[in-house]
């Protein structure tokens, strides 16, 4: 090839990202499953800061709301138990939805993705680009929650050793610390890239669970080093990205400072009020944005990096250089 791989990829999932902007909605919900790949992990750890990304911003945001939901109820005088029941269904109701529409909006991503690399002149419509999505919801389903309850058992883990070696800072917590914390990356690492390519041979391949994780396993063990590389990649123009959040919020909040300023000097809690809440929703829809695109962007780099992995060996960038 005469372009490195990785650059078309790049290329053209920005391109991608950027033209068609009826994938924003998709990027904005898939969103809520996660990063694809090492940036997940990282998070779930606790090695990078939540806020550190646009695309995890919205995690924060939704985690600001269900705290002042609960404190809102909390404050509530005690009510009969048929209002406590509705309040739980809505709950449930809001957090399936969520689900449904999260993995749907992946599936549809990669479908179009993938008709995209085939044929950048003919892309399916948002009918079919969410039908696909919707025929391939359960397959989808499945792969995300064996991606969380690794993940999540991975994080339990270190975060069990984390506090052993808190309360004993000896020789042997130390080395069972890095021990279990190396472990865990690793086994972290199999699984992000492992989760991503089965999700990719389930929608692209129409192949059953067993089959994609099967096919997955196999594409991995021998992309292994280039998997890592793209991860990184990806997981460095993220960094970028939360960097320019930042800045962009400071931004916004200088308008709101200099409001807050006046409010104190006048002694107005409205206008303090008002301050706060337009800065907040803001920042909020620019973060949604930033995260809807990103999401949109790095689901087609893995998708396309799998249509090309799965059809022939891809030789890792590293590996050419140092020449080997």
């Amino acid at each position: 090839m005469k372009t490195p791989l990785y650059r078309q990829a790049l290329k053209h999932s920005w391109g991608l990202a950027w033209k068609h902007k009826w994938l924003w909605p998709l990027g904005l919900f898939a969103t809520f499953l996660g990063q694809m790949g090492i940036l997940e992990l990282l998070t779930t750890v606790g090695i990078v800061d939540n806020g550190a990304t646009p695309s995890q911003y919205m995690f924060e945001i939704i985690a600001d709301l269900q705290g002042f939901s609960y404190g809102f109820l909390s404050a509530l005088p005690m009510i009969d138990i048929v209002g406590i029941t509705w309040v739980l269904v809505i709950f449930v109701g809001i957090a399936v939805f969520l689900a449904f529409v999260a993995t749907v909006s992946q599936g549809a991503l990669i479908h179009v993705a993938s008709r995209s690399v085939k044929s950048k002149s003919k892309l399916p419509d948002v009918g079919k680009s969410w039908h696909a999505g919707v025929s391939h919801f359960w397959r989808l389903f499945f792969i995300q929650v064996f991606k969380k309850l690794v993940l999540l058992a991975m994080a339990v883990v270190v975060g069990y050793f984390t506090v052993q070696l808190a309360l004993h800072s000896g020789t042997f917590e130390v080395f069972s610390f890095l021990a279990v914390f190396t472990s865990a990356i690793i086994v972290g690492l199999v699984v992000s890239f492992f989760v991503i390519y089965s999700a990719c041979y389930v929608v692209v391949d129409e192949k059953s669970i067993w089959e994609a994780m099967e096919d997955a396993w196999h594409l991995f063990t021998h992309h292994w080093f280039v998997s890592i590389e793209i991860g990184v990649i990806l997981l460095a123009i993220n960094m970028l990205l939360g960097l320019f959040v930042a800045l962009v919020a400071f931004v916004f909040f200088i308008p709101s400072l200099i409001m807050w300023i006046i409010a104190a000097v006048l002694g107005s809690s409205t206008l303090f009020a008002t301050a706060t809440t337009v800065a907040f929703l803001l920042l909020s829809m620019f973060i949604m944005f930033v995260g809807s695109v990103y999401t949109v962007f790095s689901t087609s780099a893995w998708t396309y990096l799998f249509m090309k992995m799965h059809k022939k060996k891809v030789k890792s960038r590293t590996l050419h250089w140092l020449g080997g």
